[in-house]
């Protein structure tokens, strides 16, 4: 019984962690938000398929739901040297302002939350950009960029 507590309070961090209650959850699996809070409790679990949904789902691992490894570093294989850094600093600064904020915004929502207009944090799970308009801008700007070098 202590395995499957150790389950749900997993199940449990990574659901808030995402910002979202028992009942969005359960929606998505397609199940009551009590059969949902019993896998929370650890009264209850998923069946294999539930598991590999809310995997899925968190983005994680289904060895990691089952509390037999730790949450993978996404950033521990990366070597990252301080000329790296330097130069994609020095790319970020030569960016337009505007393209400057989307980047922002993007590295944000990587990291789990968005700060919205209010200074209110916010889950990334239901927030939208609007990366068509911008690689729209980028493209005319590129192009514009090259047939002034044409006429050089």
């Amino acid at each position: 019984m202590e395995t499957r507590i150790k389950r749900g309070q997993i199940l449990k961090e990574l659901r808030e962690k995402k910002g979202l209650k028992q009942e969005d959850v359960a929606l998505f699996l397609g199940i009551t938000q009590q059969a949902y809070g019993r896998y929370e409790k650890g009264t209850s679990e998923p069946n294999a398929d539930g598991f590999n949904t809310l995997a899925d789902f968190y983005g994680v691992t289904t060895d990691y739901l089952l509390g037999r490894e730790p949450l993978p570093d996404p950033f521990a294989d990366l070597d990252l040297r301080d000329e790296d850094e330097k130069e994609v600093l020095a790319k970020y600064m030569s960016l337009p302002p505007q393209m400057r904020a989307v980047l922002l915004d993007a590295l944000r929502q990587l990291g789990g939350v968005m700060i919205d207009s209010n200074g209110v944090e916010q889950p990334t799970l239901m927030r939208t950009t609007t990366t068509g308009e911008i690689e729209d801008s980028l493209k005319s700007e590129h192009e514009a960029e090259k047939d002034g070098e044409k006429f050089a």
